[in-house]
């Protein structure tokens, strides 16, 4: 999958002027669909059933990683924050369910290769003959490999090179970390879901205090 299954966490808040003021006014009512709980029910009615398992296999982790303070227009943190959270609840939700979630790994992207035309699996296939190239995705070599010299910018490396492939193990060992919360590969971004959920449990009370420290002095004043 390209992100993990929606909870009520689609759309995004509009980029034009007149349009952000327009959304500004509505009120907040978050997005109709989850496509989390149609999963959970056919994983549940369908494939439980059956003794089937299920495994989301995901290529990145969209806003249920994203942080409040991130958002640099006040309306798009008020917006986002909720659908992010809401993408929390959600990767909960499926895997308190027995829905497994996994970043994707070496093997998985072998299988989309042989999905595509010939060109792009011969492409595929020699790069990941190249052992600079299987270093580069697992995070052994520090630079961008032989061909760095002669290829001045990544965008003109030949495709799944040694660039294409640091990036990318970058990104699947980072989705594996913030399914896991494995704290050794959190790199920069030291969010997981685990941490995530649990600032979100945080949010009401901490919300709450607020309200009475701010009442509190209004009355002393």
């Amino acid at each position: 999958m390209t992100y993990q299954p929606c909870h009520y966490s689609g759309g995004m808040v509009p980029r034009g002027m007149l349009a952000r003021e327009e959304y500004a006014q509505r009120s907040y009512e978050g997005h109709p669909t989850s496509c989390t709980e149609k999963l959970c029910r056919w994983y549940d009615g369908t494939l439980k059933p059956l003794n089937v398992r299920l495994t989301c296999i995901l290529a990145d982790i969209y806003k249920a990683a994203w942080i409040d303070n991130t958002h640099k227009e006040e309306l798009d943190r008020k917006v986002q924050s909720q659908r992010s959270e809401s993408a929390r609840e959600g990767l909960e939700l499926l895997m308190s369910r027995g829905v497994e979630m996994r970043a994707m790994g070496p093997e998985d992207w072998r299988f989309l290769s042989t999905l595509c035309d010939r060109d792009v699996r011969e492409q595929y296939a020699r790069a990941w003959a190249d052992e600079a190239v299987r270093r580069a995705y697992s995070g052994e070599a520090d630079d961008d490999g032989p061909y760095a010299q002669d290829q001045q910018h990544p965008s003109r490396q030949r495709p799944f090179m040694h660039h294409c492939a640091k990036e990318r193990g970058r990104m699947d060992r980072y989705v594996h970390a913030y399914l896991h919360g494995d704290p050794a590969q959190m790199g920069f971004r030291n969010v997981s879901l685990k941490a995530g959920r649990r600032a979100d449990r945080m949010r009401p009370l901490v919300a709450g205090l607020e309200s009475e420290i701010l009442g509190k002095r209004k009355s002393a004043e």
